[in-house]
This record gives C-alpha cells, sequence and structure tokens, in this order.
C-alpha cells in the first residue's frame, strides 16, 4: 500500500499555493462539504493507484506501462497532455520516453526529445523538487529560448513536472502534464501526483532489478557451460561420528567430464566413479563442509590415470550446509614438466655455475668496455633519476652519471650527483622538461629537438630520451650550426617556391641592421630600371599613383620598422602605362628572436586584372541571355493562358448564348419545355465556364500553396491531371519553405507534368519532392516515348521552351538540373536546389 506523502516547501516547485489558502478561508458551514469532496476525491485516486499498481504487477514492458502511469498522470491533473522523461546515463540531461496529447513531429516533443529542459532537469535532478510553471509566457527560464518557441508552439501555457526519486532518494526521471490555459494544480492533485512518482519509480527499480538478476542468471550460466576450469557442487557425507567418509555429485560443467573423464556423474559418490580414490579429497573437503574454511590445494588422482589438480574448494550455505563447490583445472603436464626441469636442474646445476663464472669475467670486460665507449662517445650522454616530493610528483631529476662530451659540451666535470633543473634552468622554458616527465609515466622513448636560450646561451639541441627504473638514460646532441643552415634555406626555399609560382616577378632583401636594399634583376624589369641601379625602399613613393599613395606609405614603413610578415597590393605607373604589383614580405629573425631581414617578392598582376575583367563581362552576358529566356518564358505562360481562355472560356460562355439566343420568353406554353431544356443547357455552359475560369484563376495564383503549402497545392495539382488517362502518383514532405521557393518548386513541378501529360504518351508518371539536411530534390519519371536530349551543345535548339524555362529557374536558384532520357525510353529527370536552414523556415 501507498502510505507516504511527499511533502514540498514553498516555492515554485511547491504544492502549497492557493488552493491551500482558499480552504482556510471557507466558512466552518462549508468546511465539512470541502472536506468530505476531498476525502471522496483522494480515495478515488486511490483506488486508480491501486488499479494501476495492480497492473504494473503484471507489466513487464517498460514502455507500455509508462504509458498507463502517464495516462492516469493526465487523469490527476484534469489535462489530456503530458511526457515522461528518464535522467540519462551520464545524469546530465532528461530524455523524452513516452507522451499524450501530441503527434511525434510536434515541436514540443521534438524539440524536448532531443534537448531536454535545462532548467526542470537541474530542479528536479539536483534538488529533487517538483517544477510548477503557472503561465509560461513570460516565464524566465522559457523567454526567448528555443525551448520556449517550441512550448509556444503547441500552445502550452502551463506545466508542472513532478520527480519520481528511487529508494536511496536519486533522480530517476520526472513525470509532467501540460495545460492550455495558465493554471496551477490544486493540493490534491500534485498529493497524488507525488504518490503515482513513487509507485512508477517502484516498478522501474524492480523492473531494472529483475532485468539485472535476469543478466546476471544468464551470465552465471553462460560462464558454467563455457569455463576451461571443471567446476562442480558437491554433498559431504558423514558416518556417525562426523567424520567424513564420501562424497555425491550434485552438478557440474562440461569441464568436470572433460578434465576427469567421468561421465555422467551429477548424482554418483565419488567411490561409485573412483573406487581407489584418495582420503586426501575426501577429508579435505569435509573439512570445508564443516568449518565453513576455504582452501586452495594441488595433488593427484591416482585412480584418474594419475592425474594432477589445483584448486579452490568453499562451503556453500550456512553452518548446517554440507554442499562445497570445487573449481579446479589440470596441471599434470605442468607437474610432469617440473619435475623433468628439477631433474634437468640437478643435472647442470655444475655446469651452470662454471659457466656463470666464466660469463662474470666476461661481464667485467664488457662493461669496462661500455665504460671506455661511454666517456668517449661524440654525443653527450647521462643517466638521470627522477626525485619526487611527498605526492609522488616528479620535481626534478638528479644526474647519477654524465659521460666526458656532455661534461666538456657544458664545462661541468661535476655534474654526478647534482639535480638536473637546477643546474640547467632554462630547460623548463622549452617542451624537454615536459617530455622528460612524459617518458618517465609512459615509458614510451621519445626525442626533440629544442633550443636552449639561457644567460647568454643561444643554441639548438638534438636529445633523445629512454626510460630506465624510474629515471632515463638522456642523449645529447649540438646541432646549432644545422639549424642556423636550415634556416638560410628555409629563405632560399621561400624566394625560389614563390619564384616559381609566378611569372613577371621580382625579390629583394632589406637588412634591417645595415638598411641596405637589394634587388633581383626582375625587379629592375618591373620598374623598368638600369640593372644594379643603386634603390631604396622609397622608391615605391617615387612609382606610385596617386590614389595608391598610402598604401605604398605603409609598405615602406613595414620594410623599413618590420614587426611582422605583410601582404600588398598597389598601382604603379612605368612609362605611362599602369602595372599593378602584388607584394609579399616575410620577416627573418636572428637567433635571439629579433627582425634581421625582410624577404619579399613584387610580382606583375596586370594580366590577371585584365582576365577578371573579361570574366566579368562574360558573365553580365550570360545574365542578360538569362533574362531573355525567363521573358521569353513569360510570354509563353501569357499565351498559354490567353489560348485556355480564348479555347475554353470564351467556347462555352459563347455557345451559352447562342443557347439562351434560343429562349423565347414570349412563347405559348407548348412551348415551355423547348425553352426550360434551352436555359438548363444555358447554365450548365455557365457553370463549366465558372470551373474553367477557376481552373485558370488557380495556375495563376495557387491559393492551396499559400495557405497549406507545397505538399497540399502540388497533390491537388496532380488530382486535376487524374482524369487524363495517366496514373500519376505525388509525393511531397511537409516543411514549409520561404515563399519565394515554393512559387519556383511549385511552377517547375507544374511544367513537368504538363509536359509529361503533353508530350510524353506515357502511361504512368511520378513526381516526388524531398529533401535532406543540405538539399532540395525535386524528381519527375515517365514511361513515356523519351527524348533526344542534348543535340546541341546548350540544349537551346534540341529542347522546347518548358524545359528551358525550368533550367533558367533552377540556375537562378544555384541548382542543378540532370536529365537522363534517350528516345524510345523512360524519362527520368532530377533537379536539385540547396535547402534552406529548416530553423529559418
Amino acid at each position: 500500500m501507498i502510505t507516504e506523502y511527499f511533502s514540498e516547501q514553498n516555492g515554485p516547485g511547491s504544492a502549497a499555493g492557493p488552493a491551500q489558502d482558499a480552504a482556510e478561508q471557507v466558512v466552518p458551514g462549508k468546511r465539512l462539504e470541502v472536506s468530505e469532496t476531498s476525502l471522496a476525491a483522494d480515495l478515488t485516486g486511490m483506488r486508480r493507484l491501486y488499479e494501476l499498481q495492480s497492473k504494473l504487477a503484471q507489466q513487464t514492458d517498460v514502455k507500455v506501462a509508462f504509458q498507463e502511469v502517464l495516462a492516469l498522470a493526465c487523469v490527476f491533473t484534469g489535462t489530456d497532455r503530458g511526457c515522461v522523461q528518464f535522467l540519462s546515463d551520464d545524469r546530465k540531461r532528461m530524455e523524452m520516453f513516452v507522451w499524450q496529447g501530441y503527434p511525434d513531429d510536434s515541436p514540443f516533443i521534438s524539440f524536448f526529445r532531443y534537448e531536454g529542459l535545462k532548467n526542470g532537469c537541474e530542479v528536479t535532478r539536483v534538488q529533487r523538487q517538483r517544477l510548477i510553471i503557472e503561465e509560461t509566457v513570460g516565464f524566465e527560464g522559457l523567454a526567448g529560448t528555443d525551448a520556449g518557441a517550441a512550448t509556444y508552439a503547441d500552445e502550452i501555457r502551463a506545466a508542472q513536472s513532478t520527480p519520481m526519486t528511487s529508494r536511496s532518494d536519486e533522480t530517476i526521471g520526472v513525470i509532467s502534464t501540460q495545460f492550455r490555459q495558465p493554471h496551477r494544480p490544486s493540493d490534491h492533485e500534485l498529493r497524488l501526483m507525488d504518490m503515482l512518482a513513487w509507485t512508477a519509480a517502484e516498478f522501474l527499480e524492480r523492473h531494472r532489478a529483475d532485468a539485472a538478476l535476469r543478466h546476471s542468471e544468464e551470465r552465471y550460466r553462460t560462464l558454467f557451460e563455457t569455463m576451461d576450469e571443471a567446476y562442480a557442487v558437491i554433498e559431504m557425507l558423514f558416518d556417525t561420528q562426523n567424520k567424513p567418509v564420501d562424497f555425491r555429485i550434485l552438478e557440474c560443467n562440461p569441464a568436470f567430464g572433460k578434465l576427469t573423464g567421468l561421465q555422467n556423474a551429477a548424482g554418483k559418490t565419488a567411490r561409485e566413479l573412483v573406487p581407489e580414490i584418495e582420503q586426501f579429497w575426501i577429508e579435505t573437503h569435509g573439512q570445508v563442509a564443516l568449518t565453513g574454511e576455504p582452501t586452495r590445494y594441488s595433488n593427484r588422482v591416482a585412480g584418474l590415470h594419475d592425474r594432477w589438480y589445483d584448486g579452490y574448494a568453499f562451503r556453500l550455505g550456512g553452518k548446517e550446509s554440507r554442499q562445497v563447490a570445487i573449481v579446479f583445472s589440470e596441471i599434470t603436464e605442468r607437474k610432469r614438466t617440473e619435475e623433468a626441469l628439477r631433474v634437468a636442474e640437478e643435472k647442470h646445476r655444475t655446469q651452470l655455475e662454471q659457466k656463470v663464472a666464466q660469463r662474470t669475467i666476461e661481464l667485467m670486460e664488457s662493461t669496462a668496455l661500455l665504460q671506455s665507449v661511454f666517456d668517449t662517445s661524440l654525443i653527450g650522454m647521462s643517466v638521470l633519476k627522477a626525485v619526487r616530493d611527498g605526492n609522488g610528483e616528479i620535481q626534478d631529476f638528479s644526474i647519477q652519471l654524465a659521460n666526458k662530451k656532455l661534461q666538456r659540451e657544458t664545462n661541468r666535470p661535476d655534474l654526478e650527483g647534482k639535480h638536473f633543473a637546477e643546474e640547467f634552468p632554462g630547460i623548463k622554458q622549452t617542451e624537454m622538461f615536459e617530455l622528460m616527465l612524459r617518458v618517465v609515466e609512459s615509458g614510451e622513448p621519445a626525442g626533440c629537438e629544442h633550443p636552449y636560450r639561457y644567460e647568454g646561451l643561444d643554441k639548438w639541441y638534438s636529445s633523445t630520451l629512454v626510460k630506465l627504473d624510474d629515471g632515463l638514460v638522456m642523449t645529447t646532441l649540438n646541432i646549432t650550426s644545422r639549424k642556423q643552415a636550415e634556416k638560410e634555406l628555409a629563405k632560399n626555399h621561400t624566394l625560389l617556391r614563390q619564384a616559381e609560382q609566378v611569372s613577371r616577378m621580382g625579390s629583394w632583401e632589406y637588412d634591417v641592421a645595415t638598411g641596405g636594399f637589394d634587388w633581383s634583376e626582375g625587379m629592375y624589369h618591373l620598374f623598368n630600371l638600369p640593372t644594379g641601379q643603386p634603390v631604396r625602399p622609397q622608391i615605391y613613393l617615387d612609382f606610385v599613383i596617386s590614389e595608391d599613395l598610402p598604401k605604398a606609405e605603409k609598405i615602406v614603413k613595414d620594410i623599413v620598422k618590420p614587426l611582422q610578415s605583410f601582404e600588398e597590393t598597389i598601382r604603379i605607373s612605368v612609362d605611362g602605362q599602369e602595372v599593378t604589383l602584388k607584394i609579399k614580405a616575410i620577416v627573418q629573425e636572428n637567433l635571439s628572436g629579433g627582425a634581421e631581414k625582410v624577404l619579399g617578392v613584387d610580382m606583375d598582376t596586370s594580366e590577371l586584372k585584365r582576365l577578371e575583367q573579361e570574366n566579368l563581362s562574360m558573365r553580365l552576358q550570360q545574365q542578360q541571355q538569362l533574362l531573355k529566356a525567363i521573358l521569353e518564358a513569360q510570354e509563353e505562360e501569357s499565351r498559354r493562358i490567353s489560348e485556355s481562355l480564348h479555347n475554353g472560356v470564351g467556347q462555352i460562355l459563347y455557345a451559352a448564348k447562342l443557347s439562351l439566343a434560343r429562349v423565347d420568353l414570349d412563347a405559348p406554353k407548348a412551348q415551355e419545355p423547348a425553352v426550360a431544356e434551352a436555359l438548363q443547357k444555358a447554365e450548365s455552359l455557365l457553370t463549366e465556364a465558372i470551373v474553367e475560369t477557376r481552373k485558370v484563376s488557380h495556375e495563376l495564383v495557387p491559393i492551396l500553396l499559400k495557405e497549406f503549402g507545397l505538399q497540399h497545392a502540388i497533390e491537388e495539382f496532380c488530382k486535376h491531371f487524374s482524369v487524363s488517362g495517366i496514373k500519376l502518383d505525388c509525393h511531397c514532405f511537409p516543411d514549409r519553405l520561404p515563399d519565394h521557393l515554393e512559387k519556383a518548386i511549385y511552377r517547375m513541378g507544374q511544367e513537368l507534368i504538363n509536359n509529361i501529360v503533353r508530350h510524353s504518351g506515357a502511361t504512368q508518371a511520378n513526381l516526388e519532392l524531398s529533401r535532406d539536411q543540405e538539399h532540395i530534390y525535386l524528381e519527375a519519371r515517365d514511361n513515356g516515348k523519351g527524348m533526344d536530349w542534348g543535340s546541341t551543345e546548350d540544349g537551346s535548339q534540341s529542347r522546347g521552351i518548358g524545359i528551358r524555362t525550368i533550367q533558367d529557374r533552377v540556375k537562378l536558384l544555384d541548382g542543378t538540373v540532370e536529365v537522363d532520357s534517350t528516345p524510345g525510353k523512360d524519362t527520368f529527370i532530377t533537379i536539385c536546389l540547396p535547402a534552406p536552414d529548416r530553423a529559418s523556415n
């Protein structure tokens, strides 16, 4: 029975509120009536809870169970909408589990199925309090958020969320109900919700426990059947003096028979299976059964072909139990090997001692040789031991050994016994010290090249680190000369690569210290100056056109006082001709990190500018051709509508006029049937004209498209052609798109279907509009006579105006058109357009 009531503190999640205050203000004469009504409601709620408990006791499907829970929650709070969320495995968010009163694709469910209500999650997960929102409009946690937009979209004006807590007082989920009007549940409703949440939590914990138990049993049975070790449960048999005399095998796994050779052993005693079994096995297992002390043993069974077993035995049950579980493996081969090794060891002990003595002499000689190599190596070598603090963190390394090369390199013959980082403090300013720590902790060898700039030193070293016990073996090589050569090579390589990438170019070099400005021959050609003429950076100011003078001044400043690499484009005047120069420059640093030189390249991009202008002109011509095609398409559309009005509506109205002309209002009574017939025919013709007019009007302004979107508009359009003799299937996604895109897609679909009906001769056709995250696809397929596609380069002669109109529209929308068709075969047209962001629709 449910006997608990979960009380809460007053506040946003409190059950106390206006309903309680109102109850306290009831006049004494009516309190009894209110109390009786509340008691009846409580009894009804308790009856429903008991009914739910009965259902949950038989239910194994969690989703079905919580659909029942949610349905009762909606009844308790007087609404038809709600949802249940479970705390995620990482305990950071609420995950939607079941819901009621919403379609699966509703904004509220779609959003909270993936995002979760962060505020609600914190209130229920951390504070374990109920969250009540009496009015969603203006609520601080929703206003101006995506969560609020989803809530307002489904017209949710109020909500309550009651947490489900486990027996250990941990939040496992939340039961929420929502309301279409501002609302606060009563104390009675919240009390029922607390008891419902307790019932649901009890069911979920019980279900999870049962599932875990089943899983554990399955794992145990799988282990029992597949383990390589033998496992058996035996029952010890004692005489009247409580002395073990035998044991019966109650249960055993397949490995038991494999390791002992005893098949179908369950139910038989040890002496029945092995009459000459050693007393050791009886007494050992009997002692475990009597004392409850587990034991490990290793012994042989002579009656089983002298096999050896290594096992472990422990009692099952309490003091009165006489059942023992045994786990063992066969070690016969190991025992035989050990015996052979013992014999071999005895045989070769003397020889080994002689070899050890000889090896000791050789090792001493090898050690002396190794020390000689260590001291004469041209690479600095050292052996370091980690120095750790009280927490085990490495603070430094003690230098255990340092060879002669390292002592000469550092000019320090007294390094052994000193701390590495104290003697070379600059090492902590590089990545080297961190690398040393990583090698000690991971055991993986590593190496790197690193600078050492400290107390006037500016050198580069290549170091290799290998872990040795709780320390390192470190080799160090001075590579300063190589690094300087590499830097010079990099400069030359940069100039060469830039020269290979461009034509009509020149390179230059500016020495920051001396102010020297050196040009290549190409630079003199760019400025049409005699080769070798002295120049300075200010020469750009002499040749630049007036509009680009500020750029030239900045270039001169960046060359003379370099801070960083730069790139700029300016126009100069050379012999009356305008030349566009693209200038790139990099700053070369010295060993101290200061600017040493500025290396630059000037490129003549005038020809590139001319090509860009030609390309712009070509694009303008293409736009003009596109505009012309659109105007032709509009003219064709106007002509088609004119024909529809003339051939359709005009002829029907003319027929109606002729029919009305036959009507003689003064005709004798005998001719009244003829007059009635003429009037009826005129009415029929006028009705047909109205239908035809609506059809043309619908083609001009598709109201369905504006009001209900592409899905309804295209389906209605396809219904119009259901009487054309073609079996036409149309499919479209329900999402709305921007107005201009919907109209364009609708017109293209309209044109595709018109072409199929008028020209293809098909009996079956299909129009499908689909989308993914990035594209929209409009596909049309028919089984008609096909067409000769692409007989000209641009299709202007081989394709009709309808297809060209579609192509023009697709091009304006930055899309593509693919046509798969040949005469006598099916036609398949695919239009691909960029999809707008769903959130912007």
